[in-house]
């Protein structure tokens, strides 16, 4: 993170504040019954006097709920009562089916943001901005050819963060970007890789071979 003005401060409120999450196809009928307004498309955020509300990209409708330590427990009780409970680690797997990447420790400074498809995801400004590696994100944009993309995979056994992705020549050709138990058995996650690498069949994480799935949007801009 980094604060470029002087003025800005940054509060941890973390205490104060409550999120949850709440998908599926009735999500927003189910707010609407609760709140004058839901947001409709992706990233769009409303707010209430008590809660605010951002619709998150997915398979399925996706919203956060963020709420003060006094209302959140009503909100959520009055919302339970028509949902099932999902632990964490579900709503991981249901970023994960969104294609929406994450950087942890293990893999700072590992990928240009191209690699892990945030110009796809709107999550680049190329007129404005100032951070380290601009220079080179803009001249990949502009001039170059994006020659790797995050991709969603399936494996049987379960991966790590920043594990390499090889080939069968075992030859390292990417990282495990985001990982999370299915629903059903195995393991999806997102795997940064090289293209060519993708086109050119088996991949693998240690011994175990990934299946590569339909990715929720365009790779290619």
């Amino acid at each position: 993170m980094f604060v470029m003005r002087s003025k800005v401060n940054i509060q941890d409120v973390s205490e104060s504040i409550i999120k949850f999450g709440l998908s599926g196809k009735d999500a927003q009928s189910l707010l609407t019954a609760h709140f004058s307004s839901v947001p409709q498309q992706p990233y769009q955020l409303v707010t209430h006097p008590n809660a605010a509300i951002i619709r998150l990209p997915g398979t399925s409708p996706r919203y956060e709920i963020f709420s003060d330590a006094e209302n959140a427990p009503k909100l959520w009780a009055a919302l339970s009562q028509h949902c099932k409970t999902a632990a964490a680690e579900y709503w991981e797997w249901l970023e994960i089916q969104a294609g929406i990447p994450e950087v942890y420790p293990v893999t700072q400074e590992e990928f240009v943001p191209q690699m892990l498809n945030l110009d796809l995801l709107n999550g680049i400004n190329f007129k404005k901005g100032c951070y380290t590696g601009q220079e080179i994100v803009a001249r990949t944009h502009y001039l170059g050819t994006v020659k790797r993309r995050t991709q969603l995979a399936h494996v049987t056994a379960m991966p790590t963060v920043g594990d390499n992705v090889l080939n069968d020549k075992q030859e390292t050709v990417g990282k495990v970007v985001r990982c999370a138990a299915a629903p059903i058995s195995g393991y999806d996650l997102l795997v940064e890789a090289r293209l060519e690498s993708v086109a050119a069949g088996a991949l693998y994480v240690g011994d175990k071979a990934l299946e590569i799935l339909a990715p929720p949007y365009a790779l290619q801009s």
